[in-house]
């Protein structure tokens, strides 16, 4: 695995596959919008906010749960968060 830079000590680099699990996106009717992004909420990751082996968090849209239960398809199923 590519190392970007050093971290901190008892952490480790794992690719995103190894934390949560992902599906295709829902790209249907249900598909948020720019009209159905909040300024806070839960977050839509797109193409655009991959960098590499990274997700760019600074520019996400968000959409609020209303919205995101419509959604059938591209949501993470878990998320594993490691602590030293």
């Amino acid at each position: 695995m590519c190392e970007l830079y050093a971290l901190p000590e008892g952490w480790q680099w794992k690719k995103l596959k190894d934390l949560c699990q992902l599906e295709n996106g829902d790209r249907g009717k249900n598909y948020p919008s720019k009209s159905a992004f909040v300024d806070s909420g839960i977050a839509v990751i797109s193409a655009k906010d991959l960098n590499g082996w990274s997700i760019n968090l600074d520019k996400l849209n968000y959409i609020n749960e209303e919205r995101y239960n419509l959604v059938s398809g591209g949501k993470i199923k878990k998320m594993i968060f490691y602590s030293a």
